[in-house]
């Protein structure tokens, strides 16, 4: 009997060690809630980007002849601006006998100063 009575007590200590430290948990968490409601403010709302976010589309005749960078303009939007940067019979490789880098494109791709750049070669 007496055994009982103490597994008892020191199962009661543990629910009341458990209890206290679920209490301490929810004190942070409703601290930090209202510290970040009263310090941070209402977040502000999002505006449009002032100018148009440059796309350039890279790559041989896949970008040249297909048309996709008139579909991806369509599908992007009025805050986008898809650039066309095409060269039919390029490829990366040095060995080809028309590389991409040598071309007049790649010039045109890095003046029109692109955020997103979308390779196909």
């Amino acid at each position: 009997m007496l055994g009982k009575i103490a597994a008892q007590v020191v199962s009661d200590g543990v629910t009341t060690a458990k209890n206290v430290l679920l209490v301490a948990v929810l004190i942070v968490l409703v601290s930090s809630i209202s510290y970040a409601a009263v310090f941070l403010g209402k977040p502000k709302t999002t505006t449009k980007p002032t100018t148009s976010i440059n796309v350039a589309c890279v790559g041989d005749s896949i970008t040249e002849w297909s048309g996709y960078t008139a579909d991806l303009q369509a599908l992007l939007g009025k805050d986008y601006s898809v650039g066309h940067f095409g060269v039919a019979e390029s490829a990366v490789s040095n060995s080809w006998f028309q590389t991409y880098v040598n071309q007049p494109a790649i010039k045109a791709g890095k003046d029109f100063q692109p955020t997103i750049t979308v390779h196909m070669l």
